[in-house]
């Protein structure tokens, strides 16, 4: 149930790689921007599949109910952590600053992102994604062939 929120995870790596890599060859400062709020929207949508399919919350949700909101630490300490959700350590750990890159890197001018985070994150949350489908292995593979990330 709620594959879509995988396939979601999916693209928001990809356009994040496709950013980073455009902001090697441009510099524009933006391509970190966009690299971070993507990776940001991949965990979210890493945390609302795993919610979601979590047979504590749904007994406790007669309907599940849609989570909105982009609080990524505020989704683990209200839903993961009752409901013995796993989430990677570093993505528990950094979930306060990812969630910034949600608004901030999208709305803040002069904000920006130090490239070796957006890279960290995106890699754990690669890593999670495999983890939890691991047949995500080999389109990720694909597509990073395809589209030289």
């Amino acid at each position: 149930m709620y594959e879509e929120y995988l396939t979601k995870a999916l693209s928001s790596i990809i356009i994040a790689k496709q950013a980073l890599k455009n902001y090697e060859k441009t510099n524009i400062k933006d391509m970190k921007n966009k690299a971070a709020y993507n990776t940001q929207q991949a965990v979210e949508y890493l945390l609302k599949f795993s919610i979601y399919n979590c047979k504590q919350y749904q007994n406790s949700n007669h309907n599940v109910r849609q989570i909105y909101s982009h609080d990524l630490d505020r989704m683990i300490n209200k839903y993961c952590k009752p409901y013995g959700i796993y989430v990677p350590k570093k993505i528990e750990e950094h979930a306060d600053i990812y969630s910034k890159w949600e608004a901030e890197s999208r709305y803040q001018l002069s904000y920006s992102v130090r490239i070796d985070s957006i890279m960290s994150a995106l890699k754990e949350t690669e890593q999670w994604l495999i983890q939890i489908r691991p047949r995500y292995k080999a389109k990720l593979a694909d597509v990073n062939k395809k589209l030289e990330l």
